[in-house]
């Protein structure tokens, strides 16, 4: 008979505890087997709570963050029915006089019912306070244009900024227009109290926009733009006029550009039609301001292309004869030219004295040349001038120091640009039908060669100007426009430069003092024996 093993140790300690010897996990057998299997099972249940607890986190953060904001609270209050011709907040006036026994102390006589007030306008909230106002939506139209360059002060950014309708639907149509021709980051901004909702660049209203007095908006204006010009170093401001723009923005604004390197341009009445070609200048020209002497002397490409060393001036009305006054004036024929109506600008190498605007640097370069020439005409008798200085190569229609300016442009190889002569009309008009000669022509006789003048005079004409241009008002660069020479020989382009040298090279011989090492200098000074420059 087989002996079951007792589960005891010995028979001796039956009645002691077991706790008291040294137990052996081999001699148990399998009694440690669940206890082995309970600890091998505890990281995979902490595992899945830890999943359960991070699903549970996430489910409640998706939940708080999709909580919808535009939903109005629902009022569960009952309504109150007011007196409309009571004072707001004046709740006694709602309510009966409480009764009073006739006879009895503290009766009083009732005054005759007095007409009831006109209810009062509500006046705006007097919410002013420097450190009260915010712009809710600011921030995140402005994080719209982060790649607009507007942390450079040389920029491409042009903001139109309005605070009524009226403006606003007067300076988007402009906005859009110069936004279609993909030479600016074009940006409108909002600051009033006006309440609407459209997509837009900068919402700078501030809160509370609505029961904001007007000093309180002229504030909220004054940090808008701070933060705008901060963020986007807008080149130019451009306003509508004080007509239908508010007071306390204009006033504003005006005080801004005081302190900050940006130009504020404020349009006029009918801008659209008047100044409808200021929409295809770039950010550098309407920092300065006029569309051709901007597009040719102060834009990106002008800098670029170092136009000014070649532009002597622009003029504002097209020649009608050629300087000498033997013919009238042929500008130049352009080619694929769809309307007759319409022409192309040019360039002329010689000067006008009729409406011209001469750029500073070349004004400054005649007058060093005026000077030096009458050293030379002083100090020669008439017999020994130079050939070039004793030659009149413009007629006596013209005044003197135009014979001095052609000097100039034809050693140097300055042209002057001239707009086509559909486009002169309707920029200025030179008056002929009272024209006298020159004072220092006034006592000769010129019969052949004075103009006796128009009896009629002429009359400005009207009509956008863009519309007598090419390919809608844009300007071509300047090395694309046609060129004429100075006596109107037809010459290409590379011809200009090769008779500017021969006329430098005989001009600085002759007239200038200069020996044959140092005629074929093309820039230095014309005059070689006193070395004051131009």
């Amino acid at each position: 008979m087989v002996k079951v093993p007792n589960l005891f140790l010995s028979d001796e300690e039956m009645g002691k505890k077991n706790d008291d010897h040294r137990t052996d996990r081999k001699g148990l057998g399998t009694t440690w087997a669940p206890s082995t299997q309970r600890f091998t099972l505890q990281p995979r249940r902490a595992l899945k709570r830890l999943a359960l607890l991070a699903l549970a986190v996430f489910l409640i953060y998706q939940f708080v963050v999709n909580i919808p904001t535009d939903v109005p609270i629902r009022d569960r209050r009952r309504p109150n029915y007011r007196n409309p011709d009571a004072a707001l907040g004046n709740d006694a006036q709602d309510r009966p006089p409480p009764a009073v026994a006739p006879g009895s102390k503290g009766t009083q006589v009732m005054a005759p019912a007095q007409p009831p007030q006109l209810p009062q306008l509500a006046q705006p909230a007097e919410v002013f306070s420097g450190h009260s106002i915010k712009f809710p939506a600011l921030a995140a139209s402005l994080g719209t244009i982060a790649e607009t360059g507007g942390f450079f002060k040389a920029n491409k950014n042009v903001l139109f900024a309005a605070s009524s309708l009226k403006s606003v639907a007067k300076l988007l149509p402009i906005a859009c227009q110069m936004g279609q021709e993909l030479r600016n980051y074009v940006h409108f901004a909002l600051m009033s109290r006006i309440r609407l909702t459209w997509n837009m660049y900068a919402d700078a209203r501030p809160d509370n926009s609505a029961k904001s007095t007007d000093a309180r908006l002229a504030e909220a204006v004054k940090k808008a733009v701070a933060h705008i010009t901060h963020f986007m170093n807008p080149q130019v401001i451009i306003v509508d006029n004080y007509v239908a723009e508010e007071t306390y923005f204009m006033e504003t604004m005006k005080n801004h550009i005081t302190t900050q390197e940006t130009t504020l341009i404020e349009m006029p009445l009918n801008g659209l039609e008047k100044l409808s070609w200021m929409t295809k200048l770039d950010s550098a020209s309407l920092a300065d301001l006029k569309y051709s002497v901007l597009e040719y002397r102060y834009s990106n490409a002008a800098v670029l292309q170092e136009s000014e060393s070649r532009l002597f001036g622009i003029s504002l009305v097209s020649p009608d004869v050629y300087l000498d006054g033997s013919r009238p004036f042929e500008p130049p024929p352009i080619a694929d030219t769809a309307s007759a109506t319409r022409s192309s600008s040019f360039l002329w190498q010689a000067p006008n004295n009729h409406a011209m605007l001469i750029f500073g640097s070349k004004w400054i370069e005649l007058h060093g040349l005026v000077s030096q020439v009458l050293d030379v005409q002083g100090s020669n008798s008439r017999e020994d001038l130079p050939k070039l200085l004793s030659q009149k190569a413009i007629s006596a229609r013209f005044p003197a120091w135009l014979e001095h300016a052609l000097r100039l442009c034809r050693a140097r190889n300055y042209f002057a640009l001239y707009p086509s002569p559909a486009a002169s009309p309707k920029i200025a008009t030179v008056h002929t039908e009272l024209q006298r000669p020159p004072e220092e022509y006034r006592n000769q006789q010129h019969a052949k060669d004075q103009s006796s003048g128009n009896d009629e005079a002429v009359i400005l004409s009207r009509g956008p100007l863009l519309d007598t241009m090419l390919e809608g008002g844009a300007l071509p660069p300047l090395y694309e426009l046609p060129t004429v020479s100075w006596d109107g020989a037809a010459v290409e382009i590379g011809e200009h430069e090769a008779r500017a040298l021969k006329y430098t090279t005989e001009f600085r011989r002759t007239v200038g003092g200069c020996g044959d090492d140092k005629v074929v200098d093309f820039r230095a000074d014309l005059f070689c024996a006193n070395h004051k420059r131009q």
